[in-house]
């Protein structure tokens, strides 16, 4: 048994000074020092945490450091062989870290180091913690008062742009940390400005009350402040952190309890937590009129919390009436919320807030196109597109105007694959393919694609949604005199996308551990939409599909016939919508990942077959069913690392009613040898491209 060597007292202000945490140079093995780590003090603390700078603990206590090191060292220096103990007895040694143990029996202040040092006798890094030993029971340690703080929101009529715009565009939540139980004793926003209380002194047996994403301060009044250091707070019942003061920010709704404090002393408060959904307005979808008071209702989730909602308001020019509430709806008017900017011409933002969510309107002036009117700009002055839709017309574009832009409006096939209404010459500028009036985009999910163009990405013939797991028809397919006939698919655009649901009975949960220790398990819906493949001939296409039989049929086969042929799915890209929100430690700490859906790298289950049925002359409809083995990419945003990948199993992915053309046009358009079938494509008026038979 090796105690500490007592190291001496540093004087002046009559405290002692705490030794400041050191990581030096760890270059020669290309990554840093990780931080030095303590085990559980008995009766003190219940988890692993990184070592304060300074720690007190009672005289008798047994502390364990964990130090972990890169997996080698320098050449011929062994597995972490350089580490060296300074003050504590090495107890145990792997490849990827080192413990060592110290007893303190007598009071004092000893340091503790872990030291990587070279064949030389360099040392490389050295972490450190200086610890003061008190004859004081651990029994007689505890916590006298814990408050809680969040960030006043203060808001009045004429509170400037800038501050109340902090407000709304902040990450975390507006929400406040409301009482339930016993009492409210917190006053909420009136309609004037927030009487929130900043700090609250908890009681015990009261509840708590916030949003999601909301940040949270806890300070704890330590009954003898020398142990502030090695305070342990955990939530419901695993270890968070240590110190007099932890920020708490939970991702999830649902009810934690948040305790501080040596178990025995220790004292509880009791969070709910819940999450908010704006009901009333969709971004994008409903816009605001100005001078027409509008009402904004949401929900909870779980329900029943919408008595503490928080509201507020806000918008770049102009004034809004009232700028702040709570409950479930709030009532709000905005009055002269265009402006002039400098960059942007005629512009409009506005804004309302509830907790965790936001509804903003962000506009553009621009020319509009009037039916049977042409295009309309006031006289010069552009339009926004709110004033552009209540008039009937199609708004152009933002910045545009009737004499520099505007042009007569149709359908253009941009580069994405999606289609906007619009003059030609905007169109041909973005890389479009304008189709030329009265050609329209009927649907957000119609794609409209040049089968003869398909390679530099041109557009002319109208697709029909195909849903192969969401995919709508691409490019037209290509000929391989070996492999066959490949079709080239693009996710049809789609405000939800493509969904699968990790948990459900055909996709697995993620398992907890999986993201990372303390990683909780996930479960949810996930969508996506398509991520170009980048390969030569594929165009936009993020899905490839093979057929490994002949054609069904001939152009000259009689009408009314069904035929099936084999398939299989060969490339396959969607990426994630939004990143999903991966809690740690039962949702203390979150963390965003992408996910990537691609095929799984040990081949395709067969069974997939193209079943097609002839309509008229020139083509028909087509069903589907695929059997797809996928892989599930994740990828932690700003991480360079490589993703984490999880099989996803056999899907069997089905669609119906699909159109193909024997040939587009009065000429046929395949390259000599490809297939007389062209999958995903609609014969405009079937029959008017007939191929001519004997």
């Amino acid at each position: 048994m090796v105690r500490n060597l007592k190291t001496h007292q540093w004087f002046g202000s009559g405290a002692i000074v705490a030794a400041a945490f050191v990581a030096m140079n760890a270059s020669a093995w290309g990554q840093e020092a990780t931080p030095l780590r303590m085990q559980a003090i008995a009766g003190l603390t219940t988890g692993v945490h990184v070592a304060p700078a300074h720690a007190t603990v009672p005289q008798g206590a047994s502390v364990r450091f964990v130090q972990s090191f890169p997996s080698s060292g320098p050449v011929g220096s062994g597995l972490g062989s350089g580490l060296v103990w300074v003050g504590a007895e090495e107890v145990s040694r792997t490849d990827s870290e080192s413990v060592a143990e110290c007893f303190f029996n007598e009071s004092g202040t000893y340091d503790v180091a872990a030291r990587m040092v070279t064949g030389s006798g360099r040392v490389e890094w050295q972490n450190s913690c200086r610890v003061s030993v008190v004859s004081t029971p651990v029994d007689r340690i505890g916590v006298e008062n814990v408050d809680g703080y969040t960030r006043v929101i203060h808001v009045t009529q004429g509170t400037p742009f800038n501050v109340a715009y902090d407000y709304f565009s902040r990450e975390d939540s507006i929400a406040g940390l409301q009482t339930v139980e016993p009492a409210n004793t917190l006053r909420r926003l009136d309609g004037r400005r927030s009487r929130r209380a900043q700090s609250k002194s908890i009681r015990e047996g009261e509840v708590f009350v916030t949003s999601v994403d909301r940040t949270i301060t806890l300070n704890a009044a330590v009954n003898m402040r020398i142990f502030s250091d090695v305070v342990e707070w955990r939530v419901d019942g695993r270890p968070f952190a240590l110190g007099q003061s932890a920020e708490f920010r939970f991702a999830t709704p649902g009810r934690h309890t948040i305790s501080v404090g040596p178990p025995r002393n220790a004292r509880e408060l009791t969070l709910d937590v819940y999450s908010v959904e704006i009901t009333s307005h969709i971004n994008g979808t409903d816009f605001i009129r100005q001078g027409v008071p509008v009402t904004f209702e949401a929900v909870t989730n779980p329900p029943g919390f919408e008595e503490y909602i928080t509201w507020i308001a806000t918008t770049k020019f102009g004034t809004m009436s009232t700028v702040a509430g709570a409950g479930r709806t709030f009532t709000v008017r905005f009055d002269d919320t265009v402006g002039d900017d400098p960059d942007n011409g005629r512009f409009q933002w506005l804004g309302v807030r509830a907790d965790n969510v936001a509804f903003g309107q962000d506009q553009k002036a621009g020319a509009c196109i009037l039916p049977d009117a042409g295009c309309e700009d006031a006289l010069g002055l552009r339009i926004l597109p709110t004033a552009c839709f209540d008039l009937g017309g199609s708004f152009f574009g933002a910045l545009t105007t009737c004499a520099a832009d505007c042009e007569p409006a149709a359908a253009c096939c941009l580069p994405d694959g999606t289609c906007t209404e619009t003059g030609e010459e905007w169109c041909t500028g973005r890389s479009g393919t304008w189709q030329g009036v009265p050609v329209e985009c009927a649907t957000k999910d119609v794609v409209v694609i040049d089968h003869a163009a398909q390679a530099a990405g041109g557009c002319g013939h109208r697709v029909e949604t195909v849903l192969i797991w969401g995919l709508g028809g691409g490019p037209a397919g290509s000929c391989d005199p070996v492999l066959g006939d490949r079709d080239f698919w693009k996710t049809a655009y789609d405000a939800q996308g493509t969904c699968l649901t990790f948990g459900s009975a055909s996709v697995p949960a993620i398992p907890s551990g999986f993201f990372g220790t303390g990683s909780d398990p996930f479960s949810g819906t996930v969508c996506f939409l398509g991520a170009s493949l980048e390969i030569p001939g594929a165009g936009i296409a993020d899905t490839v599909i093979l057929r490994t039989g002949p054609d069904p049929f001939a152009p000259c086969d009689p009408i009314g016939a069904n035929q099936t042929v084999p398939i299989e799915i060969v490339e396959l890209s969607l990426r994630s919508i939004d990143p999903i929100s991966v809690g740690f430690n039962s949702g203390a700490t979150t963390e965003q990942w992408d996910v990537a859906i691609g095929l799984s790298p040990g081949g395709q289950a067969a069974g997939s077959v193209l079943t097609a049925s002839k309509t008229h002359c020139n083509g028909g409809t087509f069903d589907t069913t695929l059997n797809i083995d996928g892989e599930a990419a994740f990828t932690q945003l700003g991480s360079q690392g490589a993703p984490l990948t999880l099989d996803l199993g056999t899907q069997v992915l089905q669609s119906a009613g699909g159109p193909w053309v024997h040939q587009i046009g009065p000429v046929n358009a395949h390259p000599p040898g490809c297939s007389g079938m062209v999958y995903g494509l609609n014969d405009p008026v079937p029959g008017a491209d007939c191929p001519v038979c004997p």
